[in-house]
């Protein structure tokens, strides 16, 4: 059984009564490491929200241009590129309760570049029901990142919640109910058609 909760005194908004089945919870694209491409069997469904794929053209090239540079960014944290649109909810109580930083790390923002060109090369292998959610209002990622990402998975199943007022951080921004019943409804329905699908699976991998 899946439970999504939602709500800015909630500091655990996921929560799973759980069996042979889970939910893999990921953060800014991350959704490539080895488990997720070596047993895509046991991916029942997946929720992609407002996920970087290229970015805007001006931002590409100012980092690429800043990656070429000789130095480590990695050694100098404090090297940053400001965020000068500001924060990412418009939500002015939960903005004030999720106080974001005011500038990038470069080496993080080199990196996640380097990911989002490996990420496009797999997306066409993704053949999960998937659910892609974005706000139009985002001034972080670029709408047609999302549009890129649903005309180019591989899944038959591929539904699509486009949020006319919210900024990026959509799960806490004024639609955060609409995107709340979204993917309760989306894991519920095709979790539960998934059944037991998978369990074998599971249980190789928790063996010794």
């Amino acid at each position: 059984m899946f439970r999504f909760q939602s709500g800015s005194g909630n500091k655990t908004p996921i929560s799973t009564i759980g069996d042979a089945r889970g939910v893999l919870c990921l953060h800014g694209m991350t959704g490539t490491p080895f488990e997720v491409r070596a047993f895509p069997d046991l991916i029942a469904a997946l929720v992609i929200i407002a996920a970087p794929l290229r970015m805007r053209r001006f931002q590409t090239r100012g980092v690429r241009a800043l990656g070429r540079l000789p130095f480590d960014f990695r050694s100098y944290p404090f090297a940053c590129i400001p965020k000068l649109k500001g924060s990412d909810i418009s939500d002015a109580e939960m903005r004030a309760a999720n106080p974001s930083l005011p500038a990038f790390p470069i080496s993080a923002v080199t990196s996640l570049f380097d990911l989002m060109d490996e990420v496009r090369a797999d997306i066409p292998s993704v053949r999960a029901p998937t659910l892609v959610i974005h706000g139009r209002q985002d001034h972080t990622v670029p709408m047609d990142d999302s549009l890129e990402l649903t005309g180019s998975l591989g899944s038959d199943i591929i539904e699509r919640l486009w949020l006319e007022r919210s900024f990026h951080i959509v799960t806490l921004d004024v639609e955060r109910s609409a995107v709340s019943t979204a993917i309760t409804g989306f894991l519920s329905k095709h979790l539960a058609s998934a059944g037991g699908a998978g369990s074998g699976e599971a249980d190789k991998m928790r063996s010794p």
